[in-house]
């Protein structure tokens, strides 16, 4: 979904995800009542609608991966993370890579943040070949 926050900051899920994972909104996994949390803790402002989605893959559909035209010059990245599945720790540990990178290590959501509790980890990045 396209979202526009109260700073009037629109933001757009996916639009350079290449093949790879799936894109799923929770609606499709999450039973009513889990829903209804989650539209509760949107409408209250407790979290942004751009969390009601979630990406997902498994080692057969591969990594997933994002393929984001830049050119050449520093960047601060901002990566926005919400676990609204697992909820032990240590269930779902991912890396994060730019460029074939690792920037962030061994990142547990639930961990670091909890079950649904916003995460954002920032990256200050050089892309030399953009």
């Amino acid at each position: 979904p396209t979202v526009i926050d109260a700073a009037g900051n629109t933001w757009t899920s996916d639009a350079d995800m290449a093949p790879g994972g799936k894109a799923i909104h929770l609606s499709e996994l999450q039973a009513a009542d889990y829903m209804a949390a989650l539209e509760t803790n949107v409408a209250v402002g407790n979290i942004s609608q751009m969390f009601a989605t979630e990406r997902s893959t498994t080692f057969a559909l591969g990594n997933i991966d994002y393929r984001i035209p830049v050119t050449q010059g520093q960047y601060l990245i901002h990566f926005h993370h919400l676990e609204v599945w697992q909820s032990v720790v240590g269930a779902r540990v991912f890396n994060i890579k730019l460029q074939n990178d690792v920037v962030v290590r061994r990142l547990d959501v639930m961990e670091e943040a909890g079950f649904m509790q916003p995460l954002v980890k920032t990256v200050a990045f050089d892309v030399a070949d953009g």
